[in-house]
């Protein structure tokens, strides 16, 4: 993993989920990131399982590949083929999160972590982004729950079903 989960420090890679990211600034913990790879040919679901955008094979293993712009209820602006795919661990396996590139890794300490302001409270836990992080333009990142994003996502397909 990217991130040592016994320090008092915390890395978050932010992302980019389009070609203007100034509505919205999400970030994932490094803690849950194996790795970040560059795109490769994926292979289609079948039926269109809408947020899933395909199946990625890395070293023989498929891992399911998702666009982030939709899980988080952005769009996507821009080039619909990623620039990057982040590979996280999640309490099913793995998945592939499509980002349109990855900005930057911070390093904050848990200190600098806050909880969402009241405006922004009804959107950041529809998204499950229960965190941010202030910046020094008095601007915030939401700090990405990449399980409870997931978790969100199969219950609200399963109650469509």
């Amino acid at each position: 993993m990217l991130a040592d989960k016994t320090s008092p420090d915390i890395q978050l890679l932010v992302v980019a989920l389009g070609d203007n990211n100034a509505e919205l600034g999400i970030c994932i913990d490094c803690s849950e990131i194996l790795e970040i790879v560059e795109p490769t040919k994926l292979s289609t679901l079948p039926g269109g399982a809408h947020p899933f955008v395909g199946i990625l094979t890395l070293r023989g293993q498929p891992i399911p590949v998702l666009e982030l712009a939709t899980l988080v209820q952005q769009p996507h602006l821009g080039e619909t083929d990623p620039e990057r795919l982040v590979i996280c661990q999640v309490q099913a396996g793995k998945v592939a999160l499509n980002v349109r590139g990855t900005l930057s890794i911070r390093l904050i300490s848990q200190d600098e972590i806050a909880g969402v302001p009241a405006s922004l409270q009804e959107h950041a836990r529809a998204i499950s982004c229960p965190r941010i992080v202030r910046t020094d333009n008095m601007g915030h990142i939401l700090i990405l729950d990449v399980n409870a994003a997931l978790s969100g996502l199969l219950l609200s397909r399963s109650e469509a079903a």
